[in-house]
């Protein structure tokens, strides 16, 4: 039961990761949107560019934050590197 909760709470912390990641996609994606509202080639260019000079690392970041608290869960599946 305590592998059970312990996967429930990390469920849960993930979630919110990807609420927090998907918001920020939206704070990075809408405003080039209306930006480039007549130039579809101009938006997916100018999206790529700014998640890989933006997106990316703040994902990181947020993964890192969130990680941080967070201790591996033992299971028998899982070895250990040498």
């Amino acid at each position: 039961m305590k592998t059970y909760w312990a996967f429930w709470k990390r469920g849960f912390w993930a979630w919110l990761l990807m609420l927090f990641m998907n918001l920020s996609a939206g704070l990075l994606l809408v405003p080039l949107a209306f930006a480039f509202r007549d130039n579809m080639t101009g938006y997916w260019i100018s999206a790529l560019v700014a998640w890989l000079v933006v997106g990316a690392p703040v994902w990181g970041w947020l993964f890192e934050r969130f990680s941080a608290g967070s201790s591996r869960i033992a299971t028998d599946t899982v070895s250990e590197p040498p």
